[in-house]
């Protein structure tokens, strides 16, 4: 019932449909999991309400969406073993984010422990 006054609000400028395996989001108990990513189990939409003027001076331009959408992309894929951690790139740097049992990121970790001590 919400969903059909959202979208049929005279407010609803934009509505921007997330399929269920295109984006995932933080779990509030992130810090209890072993991987903080979760993919989102269902579809999920995002309404953009505002009034005329509000659609007028800010048009919601395609590559903001486009922007939008690619943010709420999962951070894990799916593979034959299970759910596995998907590095993000930096938009400066060619480099991923290692994940946390990779050989680099363990290679990082003694070395900045061997500096410490």
């Amino acid at each position: 019932v919400a969903w059909m006054a959202l979208n049929a609000s005279r407010y609803n400028k934009k509505r921007l449909h997330l399929p269920q395996a295109e984006h995932g989001y933080f779990e509030g108990s992130q810090h209890d999991r072993i991987n903080r990513y979760r993919v989102a189990p269902f579809d999920t939409s995002v309404f953009f309400l505002r009034n005329e003027a509000a659609h007028v001076r800010w048009p919601l331009a395609p590559d903001s969406l486009a922007r939008l959408q690619n943010a709420f992309r999962p951070k894990l894929h799916l593979n034959p073993h299970g759910l596995q951690y998907a590095p993000e790139r930096d938009a400066d740097s060619d480099e991923a984010e290692q994940p946390a049992g990779s050989g680099a990121a363990r290679a990082a970790a003694s070395a900045a422990a061997a500096a410490a001590a």
